[in-house]
Formats: structure tokens, sequence, C-alpha cells
């Protein structure tokens, strides 16, 4: 959870396997820190889940895509996580995690 905690701005999500349980996870965030999901049209989220987690924890935008395959996660605009599975299965199963650095060594 502490990956979504270090946002102060902002929050992008690009996995196509977002479901309840990513919401639960996002509602971690810090208050006043934006939060845009990037997914697949056929999401398993609604209209109606969306609408619920704003009222609480504001604010979520959903845009649909199916140009993406690899899952990431933005924070701040600054920090770049590839994520080797969907966050729906995070601590189910062993994936990668990784941080991606604008300096390498």
């Amino acid at each position: 959870q502490s990956f979504i905690s270090q946002a102060q701005k902002e929050i992008i999500l690009i996995d196509n396997y977002v479901d309840l349980s990513v919401l639960e996870r996002l509602a971690t965030k810090n208050r006043g820190v934006d939060v845009t999901i990037y997914t697949l049209p056929n999401t398993r989220l609604t209209a109606q889940d969306v609408r619920t987690f704003n009222t609480q924890y504001p604010t979520l935008t959903v845009k649909h895509t199916s140009q993406m395959h690899d899952r990431f996660l933005i924070i701040d605009n600054s920090i770049l996580y590839h994520v080797g599975a969907s966050l729906k299965d995070l601590g189910k199963k062993c994936f990668a995690f990784d941080l991606f650095e604008a300096n390498p060594l």
C-alpha cells in the first residue's frame, strides 16, 4: 500500500483488469490525490462503482483503451512502476513490481 500513499497529487494506473479490489487499494490514497485509471472497455468496474468511490475518495476518472498490454502505476507524474500482474491480484502470487528510474546507473 505504501506505493499508493506516497502520492501527493496524482495516481495514474494502467491495468486492463481492474475490479473493486483495486478501488479498495486506491481508497488508501492521501486526501486530494486524483486517480485516473486506463482499462479495457469491458472492465468489471461500473459507473456506479466510480460514483460510489468518488463520494468518499474523490476524484477518480476511468478511461477506456485497448491499446495497452503491460500494467503501469505512475505516481505524481514522476515515479513509474512497471507491474507484472494486475493490482487486483496483488498478494495472491509472486510477480514483479519494478521501479523505473530516470537516471539509471
